[in-house]
């Protein structure tokens, strides 16, 4: 961690509590962020920030300085003022008219760059954030800024598409960094121009580098093949704290930021992208609503007895005395009698507790896959599990649809019968064909998109011959089938990893 990076943590845990000692600061430091260098470093940084008045001392303690605060208050405020207001009054209100910003580093270019873009995407706007760039540099040493200007998109819903002209492993990984459902990037995009360009609704911002910091750049982005060993101590230090002179040009114009725009989000036309995906075994470890059960009884939510009565299909099931579409509907009638008389919103706040809980555990590989899926179009849950638990997974995952059991309500209040269950396969297959408003095997005839399919060999739910009569309909060339030895309907965790390995190929290989 530089430096920059931990001056920005400091004043953030002061913003928060304050007054603080050094060592009360250091102890935060570790036990929040992860902070691994030693006391004397904080120790030294906390009294440069008072020397340069942007902490005042309390006897021991330190707080931020209301002076310093203001100060800076003022300067954000006039970069709204100058760059997004719509008064007369703005000095490059008129069409354009340039003006030139130098920088002494890359790093000072970079927080005048970040401040313009959280500005832009804090409010509601009426076009979408549109940028091209040679690399995606941010998330790597700036991953603060990064996560509230993302903060910022969840809460303003502002669309972002970005192209990138290079793809190599720091791109990708700082691709995956930002991709959700409102940050769209596309890596390894052929574009000719040299400088990065970011267009806010009519207002045009190009930032140019010296060529002998782009070449420094490329080289180093080109030999890094794993980012896990990114010394980004390094990273910071070769190019954002050296000297560069750095140039960036803003202008208003309505027609150019009109054209770049356009050229932007050209490459992403909408297409027939949409992305399926189960959840149990998928994406969630386990059988997530045996596992909210568990939750409630041992939070005292529910009698031991309605666990018991739970709990009984699935041990049937396990011990191979029960099938699984069997299993599935007793336990969903079983979870009926628990909810029973409970209202929407309570069961709500009980979901969001469990996600919380140590019970409740991800993949590591899940929000990631989601982000990226998210990225390249839709993405929708089909899982058997109630639809409230499996929505309540959406602020982790940002499905566009999320499909589930529902249960029967009467004034907000659950009754306990079942009215649509989604754990049978025949169920899941007809919301995809609603969906698409026409059968999954037409669908598949009409488009061209890569396409896998990947079935379990011994799924006794779902033969192995409709895996065959699909993908036979696929029209697309680039398509391919994967078979797994050993799988299921609910592929365990060695089938399981052989299945995301091949998807995570199949995706490398054809986005």
């Amino acid at each position: 961690m530089n430096q920059e990076s931990t001056r920005d943590l400091v004043i953030k845990i002061l913003s928060t509590d304050f007054p603080l000692t050094t060592k009360q600061i250091y102890a935060k430091l570790r036990a929040e962020y992860h902070y691994n260098h030693s006391y004397q470093s904080v120790h030294k940084l906390i009294n440069k920030l008072h020397n340069e008045n942007i902490l005042e001392k309390q006897e021991k303690k330190y707080l931020i300085n209301l002076s310093w605060i203001d100060k800076t208050s003022k300067i954000i405020k006039s970069i709204e003022d100058n760059y997004f207001s719509k008064k007369d009054s703005t000095p490059i209100k008129p069409e354009g008219n340039i003006k030139t910003l130098f920088f002494k580093s890359l790093a000072e270019a970079e927080k005048f760059r970040k401040e313009m873009q959280y500005s832009y995407l804090s409010k509601q706007q009426s076009f979408p954030y549109c940028s091209q760039s040679s690399h995606l540099r941010s998330p790597v040493v700036f991953s603060e800024k990064s996560i509230r200007v993302l903060n910022a998109i969840k809460l303003t819903k502002v669309k972002c598409y970005l192209i990138v002209k290079n793809s190599t492993v720091i791109d990708n990984w700082c691709a995956n960094y930002y991709r959700n459902m409102f940050v769209k990037i596309k890596t390894g995009v052929d574009f000719s121009d040299n400088s990065d360009i970011y267009v806010m609704d009519d207002l045009v911002m190009q930032v140019f580098f010296p060529d002998s910091l782009k070449r420094d750049i490329e080289l180093f982005y080109s030999k890094t093949k794993n980012i896990s060993k990114l010394n980004v101590v390094e990273f910071h230090k070769k190019f954002y704290e050296s000297k560069n002179d750095i140039k960036v040009l803003l202008f208003k114009n309505s027609e150019i930021a009109e054209q770049l725009r356009n050229y932007i989000l050209s490459f992403f036309e909408e297409t027939s992208t949409v992305s399926f995906f189960d959840v149990d075994g998928t994406l969630v470890k386990g059988f997530s609503l045996s596992d909210f059960v568990k939750f409630l009884y041992d939070k005292k939510y529910t009698s031991k007895e309605n666990y018991d009565k739970f709990m009984h299909p699935l041990s049937l099931y396990h011990s191979s005395k029960l099938s699984y579409e069997a299993m599935a509907k007793l336990i969903l009638k079983e979870y009926g009698n628990i909810i029973k008389g409970k209202t929407v919103s309570e069961i709500k706040e009980l979901v969001q507790l469990f996600i919380k809980s140590e019970k409740f555990e991800l993949y590591p590989y899940s929000i990631e896959l989601i982000n990226k899926m998210n990225s390249l179009g839709k993405t929708i849950a089909v899982t058997g599990s109630p639809y409230h638990l499996a929505h309540g997974l959406n602020n982790l995952f940002n499905f566009n649809k999320v499909a589930g059991t529902t249960y029967e309500l009467k004034d907000h209040v659950f009754t306990g019968k079942v009215k649509k269950d989604m754990s049978i396969a025949i169920k899941k297959k007809k919301f995809i064909k609603d969906y698409m408003d026409y059968p999954t095997t037409r669908l598949l005839t009409e488009i061209n998109i890569p396409t896998l399919v990947i079935h379990g060999l011994k799924d006794e739910v779902i033969p192995v011959s409709d895996a065959k009569i699909l993908f036979n309909s696929i029209h697309s060339k680039d398509k391919e089938i994967i078979l797994i030895e050993n799988g299921q309907h609910r592929f365990n965790d060695e089938c399981r990893t052989e299945a995301i390995n091949k998807i995570y190929d199949f995706l490398e290989k054809h986005f």
